[in-house]
């Protein structure tokens, strides 16, 4: 009875770690924490999106409602990029904000708030976003080309068909294999 018992706690916690988890986010300056409750993996490069961001009290963690909250977006990878400004709205609960964006294409890109109190205080939280980075990003539209996805020291061959004239010499008749590694 303990051994099979041992066993279900076992077999439960590996099955529990290997299911996948919706991203969350959470970012913390004093003396707000603000949580992204919106999974990149579900935002698709190119299409309108609502993020869903919860600011909260950091030290209590009650929401934080009634604060001016401003954002703007950048792709770290390409600086000089002109991108859209986020809309900002208050969300239907309490110390819920939704910033309404669009990532023009696949990559990291750095959302900041700007949150400001009725006092004027001001606290900025970057927030690192991957759209719809479901693993295999660059690899599709290619059929069949997902599996190579992170893989290492591929190997490519190649049938070269030789019988050129190297000056006034002809080069031997057939065929060689080469093999070319990255």
């Amino acid at each position: 009875m303990r051994f099979n018992l041992a066993f279900a706690l076992v077999l439960a916690a590996i099955v529990g770690l290997s299911l996948p988890c919706a991203a969350q986010q959470t970012v913390r300056v004093d003396p707000y924490m603000a949580v992204l409750e919106t999974d990149p993996k579900t935002i698709a490069p190119g299409k309108a999106t609502t993020l869903d961001i919860l600011v909260m009290d950091a030290a209590s963690m009650a929401p934080s409602a009634g604060l001016s909250v401003t954002a703007s977006l950048s792709m770290p990878a390409m600086s000089r990029m002109a991108l859209e400004t986020p809309r900002v709205n208050q969300g239907e609960k309490p110390g819920h904000y939704n910033v309404r964006i669009t990532f023009p294409q696949a990559g990291e890109y750095k959302l900041d708030l700007n949150v400001k109190t009725a006092a004027g205080k001001s606290v900025l939280f970057a927030l690192k976003i991957t759209p719809g980075n479901t693993g295999g990003g660059a690899m599709k539209g290619t059929q069949g080309m997902e599996a190579m996805h992170n893989m290492h020291g591929m190997q490519m061959k190649a049938t070269l068909a030789t019988g050129l004239l190297i000056g006034k010499v002809p080069a031997p008749r057939g065929s060689r294999t080469l093999r070319l590694c990255s």
